[in-house]
């Protein structure tokens, strides 16, 4: 992307996926006026480019815009949508972070969109937008909400997140109204999260694997499993903890 499209690199270099939507394959460059481009994944011959803003850490995102095909893409201080087929910039929310470090994939509800990032200070925060022309409005922010460096998970309307803020924690906020449900403290401040059989998978950087229920519920026991937190342990022994967990 440097040497071909004169990509510019952020201050920790590539991090996002490309992005293969219909006969396009869209990238993150971070050049001079090119800083998203569009390529025929047949041929690789440029179909468009738009931009002079570095890139963020995010992978670009398909969505409907009104019935129309668009991609999402978080640069390194705001959250920019285009046109899929043309390129055209369809509208742009500011977001700025500590260091330009917007790595949190953006989820898209229907007709809303959700942003989150961290990096700490006041401008780590989460936020909900509606979808409208000609620009998105802003529902609510959360500013507990501190997602460095993984992505939130939207399911069954709540927001399911590990937020850096206050050592590190395990969150639950309400997808209408923006307030924290519940948070677990016992966690370390990044990690990576994902989802499996209605249960929320989390490997934390401090070791920790846990397996938690994703669900609103205050009163219910919502960590299921949480295996010992052993450096040594080999990738089968971790791998096999993982298993036992979902089968329970």
């Amino acid at each position: 992307m440097v040497d071909d499209f004169g990509g510019r690199r952020s201050s920790w270099d590539y991090a996002g996926s490309p992005l293969v939507a219909d006969n396009l394959l869209v990238l993150e460059t971070g050049s001079d006026g090119d800083s998203t481009i569009a390529l025929d994944k047949t041929t690789g011959e440029k179909v468009w480019g738009q931009g002079d803003e570095l890139a963020g850490y995010s992978s670009p995102i398909p969505f409907d815009y009104f019935d129309a095909p668009a991609v999402l893409v978080f640069k390194a201080r705001a959250m920019v949508a285009y046109e899929q087929a043309a390129g055209n910039e369809l509208w742009r929310i500011s977001w700025k972070t500590k260091y330009d470090v917007n790595a949190s994939a953006p989820t898209v509800i229907d007709d809303q969109l959700f942003i989150s990032s961290g990096y700490g200070g006041r401008r780590a925060r989460g936020a909900l937008f509606q979808l409208e022309k000609p620009k998105p409005r802003q529902l609510w922010v959360n500013d507990d909400i501190e997602t460095k460096m993984n992505s939130a998970i939207v399911y069954r309307g709540h927001v399911y997140c590990v937020s850096e803020r206050a050592g590190g924690r395990l969150m639950c906020v309400d997808l209408a109204n923006g307030k924290t449900v519940w948070s677990e403290s016992s966690f370390a401040q990044y990690g990576t999260l994902m989802m499996a059989d209605g249960k929320l998978v989390i490997l934390d950087e401090g070791g920790d694997l846990v397996i938690a229920e994703a669900t609103p519920d205050a009163v219910a026991g919502r960590i299921l499993k949480q295996a010992d937190r052993t450096h040594q342990k080999t990738i089968e022994e971790k791998a096999d903890e993982f298993r036992k967990a979902l089968d329970d």
